[in-house]
């Protein structure tokens, strides 16, 4: 069976090298093509950036969560290097967020943390006590090779200023590319802007069930909270 299994991956070795190294070499002339436009980022651009990075990948608050504070989480160390460097532009060393490992128990959480801190640049003292996903055997994970360090995330304490800013950068992207209809009438949008009537407070069409009218006129009331400060910070995006 072993021969087998060999033998079949020569022939297909042999029958696919051609088209792999045409593709490895196109793969590295994109590449290549695409680094080039990049070129150096001037200060605009990186705060620009790190607003949409943020906006992807970071925590947002939410109608039913309100959560104003800069928090993010990722396993990709290139990004959250950007997200320190936006940072720093805003005037946040690398010393004020805090850190914590979310890492499985089968791996080396310490030496994970050694990792973390020494590809970022961050100091040590400032990771908290990692958080252990626990182990099951039965599951097949493909992270478990040498590169597998956990996520990381980045809290930043004080921070809801400047989440309102990031919140009006990416207002302002969104309206420069022509997306401010889609800011506007998003579907937390459309809920804060609906009046509370027998519709939305009482019984679901769909299903028959009563909501909690409280629960709801709760939620609205934030959301226009939300609202009224988004409007008033919407416009600055310098630091």
């Amino acid at each position: 069976m072993r021969r087998r299994r060999a033998h079949a991956k020569v022939m297909t070795d042999a029958r696919w090298a051609a088209y792999r190294a045409e593709r490895d070499a196109a793969q590295a002339a994109e590449q290549a093509r695409g680094a080039s436009l990049a070129g150096p980022l001037a200060e605009r651009d990186l705060m620009l950036l790190g607003a949409i990075l943020y906006w992807c990948e970071g925590t947002k608050s939410k109608p039913w969560r309100q959560q104003d504070r800069l928090e993010m989480v990722n396993t990709d160390p290139g990004l959250l290097a950007l997200f320190l460097r936006f940072l720093e532009k805003c005037g946040i060393g690398r010393h004020v967020p805090r850190y914590r490992l979310l890492i499985h128990e089968s791996a080396d959480a310490d030496a994970a943390v050694r990792w973390w801190a020494a590809r970022l640049a961050v100091p040590l003292e400032r990771f908290g006590r990692p958080t252990l996903k626990r182990h099951t055997p039965t599951t097949v994970r493909g992270n478990t090779a040498d590169d597998y360090h956990g996520c990381l995330v980045i809290t930043v304490p004080g921070s809801r200023a400047l989440y309102w800013r990031i919140e009006g950068m990416v207002a302002g992207i969104f309206t420069a590319t022509g997306g401010s209809r889609a800011w506007s009438l998003g579907s937390s949008q459309l809920r804060a802007d609906r009046p509370m009537n027998e519709e939305t407070s009482g019984t679901t069409r769909s299903t028959g069930r009563r909501s909690r009218p409280h629960s709801a006129r709760s939620g609205w009331q934030s959301q226009a909270r939300v609202r009224a400060d988004r409007a008033a910070t919407v416009g600055g995006c310098g630091t």
